[in-house]
């Protein structure tokens, strides 16, 4: 049996968590009562297995004790608590300073907060997800990378540690020693799993590395979706289809299409930390769980590998108002233009007064990127710990990351390492003529079947300006009444792969969609402001 915990909450008075088994996976929750506070935690398996000594436990899977990895650790006695994270930050953690209580689920850390923090919300309006330690709320916040929150006498407080500096290797990497790094990470894991392994394959460079490095092929279970109108068409399904062909591995395609009906299970795990955006991700994983019913299977994600391996590029920031260049937001975002709350830059301000230095380095800005989207991007590993597919990745592995980017950078233009790899292993499907659409028409097809409740302009109102609020429910009608049709421009645009890398490129502000988007992450703040308010008034 494979054991994780997967998810904590730490607090003074006792909370009611009978509802964190969210896709009713069969997940198991403890408590452990101190002299000042209460700890829950939960996951699958046997969760005592998951303590690394008897006041001392990991949220890391395989279990280790290093943060150079995936992973939180807690250690309690009756009279302090600490809480400590990993250097990337890859399991947020949420806290409340003024009512003790810390989570890895924002929800539960509201406990009637309604005070709205100008900074907190204008960057979550800039970025789509919160950015900084900051929230949309005054009084919760989040665990800043390779840092520290402690509990002592009923106190809380948090120890910066390292400041999240980096030292990368003062020579080149070669990639050889990447690819090795990486079948070490693998295979000594694979080992400690039990049962098949599940591999999510777009048919990108990631999750092909996967699937070649995972050593015993028969254990291997990938699955992929669609993203265009016919998805067995679509550039995921065609490739992925084919790596299976080659290696001879058990794949199967997933058609999604209604998933904006999952928002509320979204919601729950996410809060406002980020916009409602994954939800055809809980339509994936409902329907595997449906095919491997209750078989205690674990997954091995390609998360954010692409980020080292050359693919992204972060140009040079100079100043607080380059931070959204950082963010990688491919405008899923809205605009803090749009908010009424004063233009608050504090946060930020000093963020590049403290890394002013060490961002001249692209490799550490690469490094800063995915810091600070990993709030957002933490959901292709959680929603499938959620759904009892145990998730782990050599991409977060300290080691494993410094070494890629530590790659020449003629091995890392247009990702030569990895193609090289590919060709050996006779996976170099760029070279195949493959028949196949890069069309994204996904986000598109599914407002056919559900949206996305529109907003209630009287909770955002204060916040928000009327004329925003307006413009977005004009786009929202025309949805709902089916007057946008596969005719109109603004539906047509939406479902291009291509047009978010050539609008980024080109410096497009792309306004015909920003309806949709600010619909998506003002909701997203709406229910947790609406869900804080009612626990207030308990």
């Amino acid at each position: 049996m494979n054991n994780k915990i997967i998810g904590f909450t730490i607090c003074a008075k006792e909370i009611d968590h009978s509802d964190v088994d969210i896709f009713n996976s069969g997940i198991v929750l403890t408590k452990i009562a101190t002299k000042r506070f209460f700890i829950y935690f939960w996951g699958f398996g046997d969760l005592k297995k998951c303590f690394l000594s008897e006041n001392r436990f990991s949220l890391s899977f395989p279990l280790t004790d290093s943060l150079d990895d995936r992973n939180v650790i807690i250690e309690f006695s009756e009279e302090k608590i600490e809480v400590s994270n990993d250097w990337l930050g890859s399991i947020p953690i949420f806290y409340n300073q003024q009512r003790k209580i810390i989570s890895t689920l924002m929800l539960k850390t509201l406990d009637g907060s309604t005070k709205v923090d100008a900074e907190g919300l204008n960057n979550y309006l800039n970025f789509g997800y919160s950015v900084l330690e900051k929230t949309p709320f005054t009084d919760v916040n989040f665990l800043k990378y390779d840092s520290k929150i402690i509990l002592n006498d009923g106190e809380l407080s948090v120890d910066y540690k390292k400041n999240g500096l980096i030292e990368f290797p003062e020579k080149n990497s070669e990639p050889t020693e990447v690819i090795r790094l990486i079948k070490n990470y693998i295979n000594s894991n694979e080992s400690l799993v039990e049962n098949d392994i599940i591999i999510p394959t777009s048919g990108g460079f990631d999750s092909r590395l996967l699937n070649i490095i995972l050593s015993n092929k028969k254990r291997v279970r990938s699955f992929t979706y669609g993203l265009s109108d016919n998805q067995e068409e679509s550039y995921e399904v065609v490739k992925a289809k084919k790596i299976s062909q080659i290696l001879n591995t058990d794949w199967q395609q997933i058609k999604l299409g209604d998933f904006n009906k999952f928002y509320k299970q979204w919601f729950f795990l996410f809060g406002c930390s980020t916009h409602l955006h994954g939800m055809y991700h809980v339509e994936f994983y409902s329907q595997i769980k449906k095919i491997l019913k209750e078989k205690n299977y674990t997954l091995l994600s390609g998360i954010i590998g692409d980020a080292w391996s050359g693919k992204i590029l972060i140009p040079a920031i100079n100043s607080h108002k380059d931070l959204t260049n950082i963010g990688i937001t491919h405008n899923l975002s809205c605009n803090s233009k749009y908010s009424k709350l004063p233009k608050e830059r504090e946060k930020a301000m000093s963020f590049i007064e403290d890394n002013y230095q060490p961002l001249q380095d692209p490799k550490f800005r690469v490094v800063t990127a995915i810091r600070f989207k990993i709030i957002l991007l933490s959901y292709l590993m959680s929603i499938p710990d959620y759904f009892g597919f145990l998730s782990w990745t050599p991409f977060l592995n300290k080691n494993i990351v410094l070494n890629t980017l530590s790659l020449p950078e003629e091995e890392k233009s247009n990702r030569k390492w990895e193609v090289d790899y590919f060709k050996i292993n006779n996976l170099d499907l760029e070279s195949i003529d493959l028949k196949y659409s890069k069309q994204n028409s996904l986000n598109a097809f599914s407002l056919k079947f559900s949206i996305v409740p529109s907003l209630d302009k009287n909770t955002l109102s204060p916040y928000i300006k009327e004329g925003v609020l307006k413009k977005i429910d004009k786009v929202y009608d025309r949805i709902i009444e089916g007057k946008i049709t596969e005719n109109d421009l603004w539906y047509k645009l939406l479902k291009k792969k291509f047009i978010y890398g050539l609008a980024t490129r080109l410096k497009i502000n792309m306004n015909f969609l920003k309806p949709y988007y600010c619909l998506l992450t003002l909701k997203a703040f709406e229910l947790s402001f609406k869900l804080s308010k009612e626990d207030d008034k308990k």
